[in-house]
């Protein structure tokens, strides 16, 4: 079976991002501290909204396992033991079979888990649908 899925960035995510790092400068502001430390804490908080993770291009589902691309380079991933899938989200842990690609992701990162976070606009409809279908017949899900 082949699942060709094309990312794309969600607004649900992004909405809900900017919903907590909203909350954490309001609640900064609220916290009776010093006025440096409420700056350093600030800045902290704006360093850690900068911070942009690589996002795959795509995610492929073929004969061969699973495939992140990034920049248009194939990354081989392993698909983890434990997916959640529901019709409002998919997540799935996914290790690295091999060191990253240089520039794209950190160095290291064989072996380690991360995890992917498709929401309903994170993808095309029929893909998503056909990815969930995959996920509930062919890997162990935790039913949602």
């Amino acid at each position: 079976m082949l699942i060709w899925l094309p990312l794309r960035h969600s607004r649900w995510l992004y909405a809900l991002r900017s919903l907590q790092y909203g909350c954490a400068v309001l609640a900064v502001g609220h916290i009776d501290w010093p006025v440096a430390v409420r700056i350093a804490v600030l800045l902290l908080i704006a360093l850690h909204a900068r911070r942009v993770a690589p996002q795959p291009e795509a995610l492929l589902f073929d004969q061969y396992g699973v495939q992140l691309f990034f920049a248009g380079q194939r990354v081989p991933v392993r698909l983890g033991a434990q997916c959640h899938c529901n019709e409002f989200l998919v997540l799935l842990p996914l290790e690295f079979e091999q060191e990253a690609l240089e520039g794209e992701l950190r160095g290291g990162e064989a072996g380690r888990k991360r995890w992917l976070l498709l929401l309903p606009d994170s993808s095309d409809a029929d893909a998503l649908r056909k990815l969930r279908v995959y996920l509930r017949w062919h890997a162990q899900i935790d039913p949602g």
